[in-house]
């Protein structure tokens, strides 16, 4: 009595396996021509750089497609997840501060090995709003505005480290003179609080 429910059940088991893979291939199969399609109308990605950062792609959409407005869904699957492109400021009010909406769980796991959830970037409820409180003062525009001498005079300094650079013919990292200009910002607002340090 058990063989043929068995052989039932086993059938039933590749049947619904044999038609998740056909779906799976249906479905990859229209995203690709879409894909192609687009590219064949010289839309957005035969535009970018080979070797440029994905976070480009939804903006050139944007800009490509205004009638999708300020906020859409963009479908990558199969490469990755939906996502929400938001493009506007009051959209991102709506979704960070007057909803405080849940964040992305890959954000969470890229950044707990580092902070361990003790962030502001990945806290959320009750937490996230007692240390932003606590945060508040330094984001208030008073004292950004204070800042923006300071943010001025470095940038003033990096715009002569990158001309005499250019003059002198050298090839140089970017990225070691960005990281320098940050760490000069952040070193002053800490150690001086924006006094002049040339």
């Amino acid at each position: 009595m058990a063989l043929p429910y068995c052989l039932s059940f086993s059938t039933a088991f590749w049947a619904a396996l044999v038609i998740a893979a056909v779906s799976f291939l249906v479905k990859l199969y229209q995203a690709r021509s879409a894909i192609g399609r687009l590219r064949q109308q010289g839309l957005v990605t035969s535009r970018l750089p080979r070797d440029a950062h994905p976070n480009y792609l939804p903006d050139m959409i944007r800009r490509e497609l205004p009638e999708l407005g300020p906020v859409f869904y963009l479908d990558t699957w199969p490469i990755g997840p939906q996502m929400l492109v938001v493009a506007s400021t009051q959209g991102l009010y709506q979704i960070t501060q007057e909803h405080s909406l849940p964040k992305h769980p890959g954000l969470k796991h890229f950044l707990n090995p580092i902070a361990e959830g003790l962030d502001l970037v990945t806290m959320e409820g009750d937490l996230w709003k007692k240390w932003r409180g606590i945060f508040n003062p330094g984001f208030s525009s008073n004292y950004l505005m204070s800042l923006v001498g300071g943010i001025v005079e470095e940038t003033e300094q990096f715009c002569k480290n990158l001309e005499s650079l250019a003059q002198d013919h050298v090839l140089f990292r970017m990225k070691d003179l960005t990281d320098n200009l940050t760490m000069d910002v952040i070193g002053r607002i800490v150690m001086y609080g924006f006094q002049s340090t040339h």
